[in-house]
């Protein structure tokens, strides 16, 4: 599988179902930072990877880390973020975090497989208020996402 950088516009925004099946709010934000297309020249996109840097403290946020639901459960989310963290690192970015829900443990110990690990939780992050909807929220073990957990490494 390749890792491909999507330029602004409508390639990015054809992405858009991908980056919704993790986050609702992604249309607010795919037009910002990188946007990494993961997958092979045979098939659809596998998955995609937002990222938004911070310069001067040359940190590197994963906004938004998605794969269809047909490859999920395959190693391709691992496979694309350890190459997107491959890519980052080769473009002198030093430190990498990324935030998730509290609701499904399986989220973070993906991150954590990942190299990442737990830096804070930042409360009532996933509320009506910033544009998410509860019931969207809901995981199926019962707990509902309202506080995001922090991880990061250094690349």
């Amino acid at each position: 599988m390749r890792l491909e950088l999507i330029p602004p516009g409508s390639a990015r925004h054809a992405l858009l179902p991908i980056l919704l099946l993790a986050d609702d709010v992604a249309p607010s934000y795919v037009d910002d930072g990188d946007l990494w297309a993961f997958g092979d020249d045979e098939g659809p996109v596998a998955g995609a990877v937002v990222t938004i840097g911070s310069a001067e403290e040359a940190t590197v946020e994963l906004r938004n880390v998605a794969v269809r639901e047909e490859h999920q459960g395959r190693g391709v989310g691992r496979a694309m973020v350890l190459a997107v963290l491959d890519a980052l690192s080769s473009q002198g970015w030093r430190r990498a975090v990324v935030g998730t829900g509290t609701a499904d443990p399986t989220t973070y110990v993906f991150y954590q497989r990942c190299g990442f690990r737990p830096h804070h939780v930042e409360r009532d992050v996933f509320t009506p208020e910033n544009g998410y909807d509860p019931a969207k929220l809901r995981e199926d073990n019962g707990l509902t996402h309202l506080d995001k957990l922090w991880f990061d490494q250094e690349l």
